[in-house]
C-alpha cells in the first residue's frame, strides 16, 4: 500500500533487528547472553551438592561471569559446593568463554558447512585479530579448534597420570580432576576443583608447589593459552618450516614481551619473598625458583596460585598487580592491557627520551595509529579501573573486612579490582567476605575486562573520518 508517495517500511524482526548491530554490540550481546543462562542453571539445586542448599542468585551469576569471562575469582568453593554436574556445566562455560561465544558458533556453522554473514565476520575477525578474507577466517578457525583440542589433551592426559599418581584417586577422578585443570588452565580461567574442605588437599594448586610436573605442564597451558591464537599459528608454520620461514612483527613482540615478563616477574617474586617465612622462606632455592616462576606466569592470566597469596608482603602485592593489569596478549584467552600494548608504550618511551617520533621494533617501525590506539586503551583501562575501585570501596568500607595481606585493607581490595578487570582471578581471600554491591562491581568488572578491550579494539580499528573542519593548530607544555 503506497501513503504519500512512500512505501511503509515492514516491521523488522528479532533477527533483523540483530543483523542491525555492530560487531563490537553482538559480541558484547553473547558474552551478556551466556552469563545469564549460566547463571540461572548454576542457581538450580542439581549444580550444587546433595544436602546443601542452591546458590544464592548473585553467587550463581558471580560465578557463570567468572567462568565465561574465565577469570577464576569466586565467593564459593566451586570444588566443594558444586555438584559433578554444576562442575561439569561450570566447565562448559570456561570452554565456551575461552574461545569466545562467537568463536565457538560461527566455527560450528563454517565446520557443517554453513554461510555467516559479512557483519558475522567482521566480528569475528575483530575478535580473533584476523585479516579480511574467508579463508584466512576459515584456516584461522581450523587452527583454533584442533590446536585447542591437541593442547587441552595432552595437558589432561599429563595431569592426570600424576594427579593418580600424587593423590592416590580412582582413574575415573583423575581423568575427571585432569581434564577439567587442563581446561581451566589453557582457557586462563584459574578454576581449581582441590578444595581444603577435603582431607589432605589444599586451595587451589598448594599442595603441588614443589612438583615440576604439575606446576610445568599448568604453566605451559597458561603460557600457550595467552599467547594468542594468531602467534600460535604463526609459530607452528615457523616450526614445519623449520626456521626458514620468518616470524612476524606482531608474533615477535607477542613472544619477546611475554619471555621478559615471565622472567622478570619471577626474579622480583624470588627478591622480594625469598626470606618470607610465610611463603618462599625456609624452601630449597629450585623449589622457591619453580614457585616464583609459576606465581609470574599465572599472575599476567589465570588465577591459580601455589602460595598463600595473603602472606605475600606489600611490594610483591603491588608488582602482581602491575602484571595482571597488562595481561596476556591479544587474541587469546587473557584479559589486561595486553602485552603488544604494554611493548608499544615502552617503545614510545624510550623513542622519544632518544628525541624520534615514533618507537621502532626488531627493525621496523610501529605506526602512529597504533600507538594511538595503545594510549587510547591503556587510559580507558585506568579509568576504569580507579572508578571501579572506588566503587568497591563505596560499597564496601574498608574496616569492615578484615584485612587479609600485609598491604591492608586497601591492597586487598584494589587487588581484587584489578584482578577482576584483567580477568586473572587471584585473589587474597576477600571474595567471599565482599558485600553485594561491591560484587556486582566485580561482575561488571570482569565483564568490560573480557569484553571491553575486544569492542573498543573492534571500534579503534575503524579507519579514522577526516575532519571538514581543521582549527588552527597550537603547542601547549605537557609534564
Amino acid at each position: 500500500m503506497v501513503t504519500s508517495g512512500r512505501f511503509r517500511r515492514r516491521p523488522m524482526g528479532l533477527r533483523g533487528q540483530w543483523l542491525r548491530f555492530s560487531p563490537a554490540a553482538r559480541i558484547g550481546i553473547s558474552f551478556a547472553g551466556l552469563i545469564v543462562v549460566g547463571g540461572l542453571l548454576l542457581s538450580m539445586p542439581f549444580a550444587t551438592r546433595v544436602g546443601t542448599p542452591p546458590l544464592a542468585y548473585i553467587d550463581a551469576f558471580f560465578v557463570s561471569t567468572s567462568a565465561v569471562c574465565v577469570t577464576g575469582l569466586s565467593p564459593i568453593d566451586v570444588g566443594a559446593r558444586l555438584s559433578p554436574a554444576g562442575q561439569g556445566l561450570l566447565l562448559l562455560l570456561i570452554q565456551t568463554g575461552g574461545l569466545g561465544f562467537l568463536t565457538l558458533s560461527t566455527g560450528l556453522l563454517l565446520s557443517m558447512g554453513g554461510r555467516t554473514s559479512l557483519l558475522a565476520q567482521n566480528a569475528l575477525q575483530g575478535s580473533l585479530s584476523a585479516g579480511a578474507g574467508g579463508d584466512r577466517l576459515r584456516r584461522l578457525l581450523r587452527v583454533v579448534f584442533l590446536t585447542t583440542i591437541a593442547i587441552e589433551w595432552a595437558g589432561a592426559a599429563v595431569l592426570t597420570v600424576r594427579f593418580q599418581q600424587l593423590c592416590h584417586l580412582s582413574w575415573a577422578k583423575a581423568i575427571w580432576m585432569g581434564a577439567f585443570h587442563s581446561v581451566s588452565a589453557f582457557c586462563n580461567a584459574g578454576f581449581a576443583l582441590f578444595s581444603p574442605e577435603y582431607p589432605g588437599q589444599q586451595a587451589s594448586l598448594m599442595a603441588f608447589s614443589r612438583d615440576w610436573i604439575v606446576n610445568g605442564t599448568i604453566g605451559v597451558l597458561i603460557v600457550l593459552g595467552g599467547l594468542g591464537f594468531p602467534v600460535l599459528d604463526e609459530s607452528l608454520r615457523w616450526v614445519r618450516s623449520r626456521g626458514s620461514r620468518r616470524l612476524g612483527l606482531h608474533a615477535r613482540m607477542v613472544l619477546s614481551m611475554s619471555g621478559a615478563l615471565i622472567v622478570l616477574g619471577a626474579a622480583a617474586i624470588l627478591l622480594l619473598e625469598y626470606d618470607n617465612p610465610k611463603t618462599l622462606g625456609g624452601r630449597a632455592f629450585h623449589e622457591s625458583v619453580l614457585a616464583g616462576l609459576f606465581q609470574s606466569i599465572t599472575a599476567r592470566t589465570a588465577g591459580f596460585n601455589t602460595v598463600d597469596l595473603s602472606a605475600l608482603r606489600s611490594q610483591t602485592v603491588m608488582l602482581l598487580i602491575v602484571l595482571m593489569f597488562i595481561g596476556g596478549s591479544p587474541a587469546s584467552c587473557a584479559g589486561g592491557i595486553k602485552t603488544t600494548t604494554a611493548f608499544v608504550l615502552a617503545g614510545l618511551v624510550f623513542a622519544r627520551l632518544r628525541s624520534r617520533r615514533n618507537p621502532t621494533a626488531f627493525g621496523r617501525e610501529i605506526d602512529s595509529e597504533n600507538v594511538s590506539r595503545a594510549g587510547t586503551l591503556t587510559l580507558v583501562a585506568l579509568v576504569f579501573v580507579v572508578l571501579a575501585c572506588g566503587a568497591v570501596l563505596f560499597f564496601q568500607p574498608l574496616p569492615e573486612t578484615p584485612s587479609r595481606c600485609q598491604g591492608g585493607h586497601f591492597m586487598d581490595l584494589l587487588f581484587e579490582t584489578v584482578s577482576a578487570f584483567g580477568t586473572v582471578g587471584l585473589s587474597t581471600g576477600v571474595t567471599a567476605d565482599l558485600s553485594a554491591g561491591a560484587r556486582w562491581v566485580l561482575i561488571v568488572s570482569m565483564f568490560v575486562g573480557r569484553v571491553g578491550p575486544l569492542t573498543l579494539f573492534v571500534t579503534l580499528a575503524r579507519p579514522p573520518r577526516e575532519d571538514r573542519v581543521r582549527l588552527p593548530a597550537e603547542s601547549v607544555v605537557v609534564g
